[in-house]
């Protein structure tokens, strides 16, 4: 019941943006955009010895909503943007966790299962663009930005399931050895660059498409992994990574009596992939510190939908 009644304040609550898309009349504008959505994917929490993978954890992320802000400055041609975006706090998913600890083989050796719960979700946004094109009618923009984020999840309950004898590959059928209360949880914040391209075009007075594609050049982040069970905490160190991300729009303007007020929905594809060193320490009273864990290397790797309905209010002002 929760999480409809959240589907649908989503759904509805809507979007209000001054002259973001009336920028080709006016020299210079400035908008201000409240919008929500939902977010759909998973995060792929890796450890490598040498070339071989020996955990993965996978941290689902299925139809979280999130709410947000932005803004627009336009001088001319240059478009100054910047967005920020807050997810809701709620269970939805199941963390699993693999283990491939059989020497010369990738099948599984131990598995777990839990309930996961998004602690949080934060992103920041920011943008320069230049546009090139003819003026409300068709238009590219070239643009760099730079984007922070900032998520957690904890997995709760579940299940463990190894085989009684070690070094046999994990069946499924194995006992299920039930666990209660927090089992793992996992934090990330990355900071990743982007440079790319958007698009619009103008069908008729009543639609208009977009689209963007992005390439992610540069990213640096951290993530720290508790194993409560194991009374383990790992931190990665991640400086190396790369990624790519597009997306479109649909902007409807039905309303004959007002042309200012439209619909939109937008789509957007994200994925990200980085890597680096990984440490570990003791989770308790310890004298210990985060230690290199020699011959080991992290890998993070992320894919994420989001889609966005949206009540548009356009206007301008020009000098």
């Amino acid at each position: 019941m929760f999480r409809a009644s959240l589907f649908f304040i989503i759904l509805f609550a809507g979007e209000l943006n001054i002259a973001q898309y009336t920028y080709a009349t006016t020299s210079t504008g400035f908008s201000f955009d409240f919008y929500s959505g939902i977010e759909h994917g998973r995060v792929d929490e890796e450890v490598y010895e040498s070339d071989k993978c020996i955990s993965r954890l996978v941290w689902p992320h299925k139809a979280v909503p999130f709410i947000g802000f932005g803004t627009d400055i336009r001088l001319w041609n240059f478009l100054i943007s910047g967005k920020v975006l807050n997810c809701f706090p709620l269970k939805g998913g199941v963390t699993e966790d693999f283990d491939f600890l059989i020497p010369g083989s990738d099948k599984i050796s131990l598995y777990s299962c839990h309930d996961t719960y998004v602690d949080k979700d934060f992103r920041l946004h920011a943008e320069l663009g230049y546009k090139i094109g003819i003026e409300d009618i068709f238009e590219v923009s070239p643009t760099v930005g730079i984007t922070y984020f900032n998520r957690k999840w904890t997995a709760r309950d579940g299940y463990l399931q190894y085989p009684a004898v070690h070094g046999i590959a994990w069946t499924g059928n194995e006992e299920k050895q039930t666990v209660k209360g927090a089992v793992l949880s996992y934090e990330q914040s990355v900071l990743f660059c982007s440079v790319g391209i958007r698009s619009r075009i103008k069908i008729s007075d009543i639609t208009q498409f977009g689209g963007s594609f992005f390439l992610y050049p540069f990213s640096r982040g951290d993530s720290l992994d508790n194993h409560f069970l194991r009374a383990l905490e790992f931190y990665d160190s991640l400086y190396e990574g790369y990624g790519y991300g597009f997306g479109c729009w649909i902007l409807l303007n039905p309303f004959k009596m007002h042309r200012y007020i439209g619909l939109r929905f937008a789509c957007d594809y994200e994925k990200l992939v980085i890597r680096g060193n990984t440490y570990t320490n003791v989770i308790g009273i310890s004298e210990e510190s985060f230690t290199l864990t020699q011959g080991y290397t992290a890998e993070n790797s992320s894919i994420l939908w989001t889609y966005t309905f949206a009540v548009v209010l356009n206007g301008a002002f020009s000098n």
